[in-house]
């Protein structure tokens, strides 16, 4: 049995006897007790502890640590606690020592003091049963590692892909809103390239006019020539051929003109009933579509241009001019439409570009990352996760100090 001894002499051992009766060392009927191994405290002079029986390395550590051991441990014997007179008898094969603590009074055992010492939660110190099995500091730090973990995730998501909402859990209103002006922008765009083939099939068609145009007045032009009296039969038949051959271009020009897989100078696309329909806008209705008519190049050539004979004279010539005049009037009015219908191309791709462009920065508002934010949750998470595995660590030796009380004797 070891005891402890505060007042400058040595510490005796305890007996039976001191159940009934506290022993006192001014009794003569008491012989003087033999020595007993004891370690001084930093708590004040004459402090010590009486260490027989105890291993010598847990003695050392007892010596060692006094009042100098740090409160983040759990403080030490001698700063929490203070040594004072008397001799309890040990219970239940620990040795035990009258201790007063600076905020109550009392005899505790001496495992509540070493857990103490080690920052072990036991019975004397914080009240709970000391555990090998459960190790509830370990069990919070695992839970803090886990949130900071969780926050450098997020963060590393955020910076690596540029976006605030990368999934729904994210921001579910701000996810729908988003795709619904994605789904506008994305359509707008497709629009614009709408339109830029919707002028692309137009200024192909208007080239042609132009070309059918300048055929036209060339034959105008032999008309008139004809119509001439000082032309005489030979010289008008020339005229003639040559007007006819005209004619003919005319009309294969308007069976070979394609665009996009489509003749527009043949026989369709002539009625608004049969108009192409562009669709300009990103929604389903009328008002997103502009339809484009064409002129029918063949049934001019065919039907509208009469075959002039070589043998034609003043009046035949006469009439093919007031009826090439017609036609050309048919082409300049085809033309100045073609040429509203691409000015009203442009106009549309310049709103889309714009609508687009606005679309664009309400969608980033809504879903794009702020950088300089997530790099600053960036760096606590990072900051959060060392400092919880360095706690997690030392919370999973901290059962450790069980050892040292199994150790004693």
């Amino acid at each position: 049995m070891t005891t402890l001894a505060v007042d400058g002499s040595v510490a005796v051992p305890v007996t039976a006897s001191d159940f009934a009766l506290p022993i006192s060392s001014d009794s003569p009927s008491s012989p003087p007790p033999p020595p007993v191994p004891t370690v001084p405290l930093d708590s004040g002079p004459g402090y010590s502890l009486d260490v027989s029986g105890m291993p010598s390395h847990l003695a050392y550590a007892l010596g060692s640590l006094g009042s100098s051991f740090a409160d983040g441990a759990g403080a030490g014997l001698a700063s929490n606690y203070r040594v004072v007179s008397g001799r309890f008898p040990a219970s239940s094969g620990s040795s035990v020592v009258s201790v007063s603590s600076s905020n109550a009074g009392g005899p505790v055992s001496l495992g509540s003091v070493l857990g103490n010492t080690f920052g072990l939660a036991t019975a004397g110190a914080a009240g709970a049963a000391q555990s090998v099995n459960t190790n509830v500091m370990a069990l919070n730090a695992y839970r803090h590692v886990a949130s900071a973990h969780q926050i450098l995730n997020d963060s590393l998501q955020k910076l690596s892909s540029g976006k605030r909402i990368n999934t729904a859990a994210d921001d579910a209103a701000g996810l729908a809103m988003a795709e619904n002006m994605r789904s506008q922008m994305l359509g707008s765009k497709q629009a614009i390239r709408n339109a830029q083939d919707g002028i692309s099939m137009v200024q192909t068609a208007d080239g042609v006019l132009g070309t059918v145009h300048s055929m036209l007045q060339r034959m105008r032009v032999l008309a008139v020539q004809g119509a001439n009296d000082s032309n005489g039969t030979a010289e008008r038949g020339n005229i003639a051929i040559e007007m006819d051959a005209i004619r003919h271009e005319i009309g294969r020009i308007g069976e070979v003109t394609e665009v996009l897989g489509r003749k527009i100078l043949g026989d369709k696309y002539v009625e608004p009933a049969d108009a192409l329909r562009i669709q300009i806008g990103s929604n389903a209705t009328d008002m997103e579509t502009i339809a484009v008519t064409f002129v029918d190049v063949v049934d001019i050539a065919k039907e509208q241009l009469c075959y002039i004979p070589q043998d034609a004279d003043n009046a035949a010539f006469q009439g093919a001019i007031r009826n090439i005049d017609g036609q050309i009037e048919v082409i300049s009015s085809a033309r100045a439409t073609l040429g509203s219908v691409m000015s009203r191309f442009e106009h549309t791709i310049n709103t889309l570009n714009v609508t687009v462009e606005n679309l664009s920065s309400a969608q980033g508002r809504i879903e794009d990352s702020d950088v300089a934010l997530d790099a600053s949750r960036y760096m606590r998470g990072r900051i959060l996760t060392q400092t919880s595995h360095a706690m997690l660590s030392q919370a999973m030796v901290a059962p450790r100090g069980v050892l040292s009380l199994l150790s004693v004797a």
